[in-house]
């Protein structure tokens, strides 16, 4: 998306969500949202925590408490290492095969749009799929 502006992207990882939830929650999220942001080799460049304060001052629940608690020391440090991973990734200078410009993805569950008729509406031949993906592949080769 911001590619054809020619601006640098910053990905964002917030330990802790907006919405109030439990400690393990805030974990299994970050870590898959962790996860995610490395999947884009092109960018190495993070916003690793937001609102510090938030993090290691503020209390919130385990899944099996009702207690507030801070966040632990194990979670802490694994996350301090994980922001410190941060700071040493480079820009990969790999690429990605395959299309550079719009592609589509269509899986075979599709064909069962095929078939089913809803008050005499058939559409044997896909027209509402190609007629919606043909203008973008279209518009990509130009």
């Amino acid at each position: 998306m911001i590619r054809p502006t020619g601006k640098k992207i910053f990905l964002l990882t917030d330990p802790i969500e907006d919405w109030p939830r439990t400690w393990d929650d805030y974990k299994r999220n970050y870590q898959a949202t962790f996860t995610a942001k490395l999947l884009y080799p092109s960018v190495a460049d993070y916003e690793v925590m937001p609102w510090p304060n938030r993090i290691y001052l503020g209390k919130f629940k385990l899944e099996d408490r009702d207690e507030r608690l801070p966040i632990s020391p194990a979670y802490a440090t694994q996350m301090q290492v994980m922001i410190n991973a941060l700071n040493e990734v480079p820009v990969s200078q790999n690429k990605v095969s395959g299309s550079h410009g719009i592609g589509v993805l269509v899986s075979n569950s599709m064909m069962f749009q095929r078939f089913p008729t809803h008050a005499g509406y058939e559409d044997p031949q896909l027209s509402n799929f190609y007629g919606l993906a043909m203008p973008l592949l279209k518009g990509a080769y130009r």
